[in-house]
């Protein structure tokens, strides 16, 4: 099958599309014939696959137009167009592929939009306010625009059932259209030595993380154990955590700033827990890789995380907005039989063979309609 990937961000860049375009370019290859398009002014070394640069540098509009360019003349010859998100790289993919008559799929990991809106600090409320209320001015076209980019595409892949469910009750695309393949992580991932009392949270530092109110419930969390917290990752909330670090006069918070992500799972395996206290994940791909890594969780109490974690089995759940009950599941961590089980879990259900099953069964359906 020729298959082309389109995506935002690709390696060196660090990210969870890029490491997942990265890795599953490297799994198709030796069976199919796989290209790549992406937005990077970065040097890209050699793969097994040919990568095709879209500058980022220079005018917005110059840069949409070099990668409708760019993605309609590697689609010519494809069978299956796959992109990574439905904005942007997900718009061009699918004008491309209705001109030039290809399947298209889109992979749907979280509402771009609403993230967008958080970021800017225009609209900070949750997803299910954000669309009750409907978006307003600049982010009411750009949700249409993503509603206009999943209706023209024949398939859209979410990595959970949350996110159908968001698709089908917020965007109204049809059930029959949303196909749900869980993430895939490598089954061997490097399993490090304790390290004593090690706490970590590794992903963007974005308001919806919650980041500030880990670092409140550690300092609550201290009157038991010497905790030590690792924050690895960049955003525009770093600064404001910074300042709540030096307001709390702590010296046990390390920011540890942007990894590669072999970095980024060393310092899971090396952690006791990872903590993820978001009001919103798409499919948190950091908790598949700590239950890889033997590294207990405690995690917000949010449907998503409650679906990875199997309401609890696998890791602790506290509600939002409670750092007490966050700094309590800290102290009492997880058992060996939860971390055992998890992952157990994580080897059968998040396993690239199974995703590739999953995701070429389909490719090869929509390519022989």
């Amino acid at each position: 099958m020729k298959i082309l990937l389109t995506t935002s961000i690709f390696p060196p860049d660090i990210g969870g599309p890029a490491t997942y375009v990265d890795k599953l370019a490297e799994k198709l290859a030796p069976n199919h014939q796989v290209e790549v398009v992406t937005f990077s002014d970065q040097k890209i070394s050699d793969r097994p696959f040919k990568v095709y640069k879209v500058g980022i540098k220079g005018n917005s509009i110059l840069r949409q137009w070099h990668l409708f360019r760019t993605v309609y003349r590697q689609a010519k010859n494809v069978d299956i167009i796959y992109s990574q998100g439905a904005m942007v790289v997900g718009l061009m993919s699918v004008l491309v592929g209705k001109l030039l008559k290809k399947k298209i799929i889109i992979k749907f990991v979280g509402d771009e939009v609403w993230e967008r809106a958080q970021t800017d600090k225009i609209f900070p409320v949750s997803l299910k306010t954000f669309y009750h209320k409907s978006p307003a001015g600049g982010y009411k076209f750009l949700s249409w625009l993503q509603k206009l980019s999943m209706q023209l595409t024949i398939q859209i892949i979410t990595p959970s059932k949350e996110l159908k469910r968001f698709l089908i009750n917020i965007y109204g695309i049809s059930a029959a259209k949303i196909s749900v393949i869980p993430n895939a992580a490598e089954g061997q991932i490097f399993k490090a030595a304790k390290i004593k009392n090690q706490l970590i949270f590794a992903g963007r530092l974005v308001p919806w993380k919650y980041v500030g109110d880990i670092i409140r419930a550690v300092a609550l969390a201290q009157r038991k154990n010497p905790w030590r917290l690792v924050i690895v990752g960049k955003g525009p909330e770093k600064k404001r955590l910074i300042q709540l670090s030096k307001n709390l006069q702590v010296n046990w918070v390390y920011f540890a700033g942007a990894l590669s992500h072999k970095q980024t799972l060393r310092k899971i395996s090396q952690s006791q827990i990872l903590l993820l206290y978001s009001s919103y994940e798409g499919l948190p791909h950091v908790l598949i890789e700590a239950m890889l890594s033997k590294t207990a969780i405690v995690a917000s109490d949010i449907s998503i995380n409650r679906e990875v974690l199997e309401n609890g089995k696998l890791g602790r759940l506290v509600g939002l907005s409670e750092p007490e009950a966050l700094a309590e599941a800290i102290i009492k961590g997880c058992t060996r039989g939860m971390i055992d089980k998890a992952e157990e879990i994580a080897k059968q259900k998040y396993s690239w063979d199974n995703h590739l099953r999953l995701l070429l069964k389909i490719m090869s359906v929509q390519r022989r309609k």
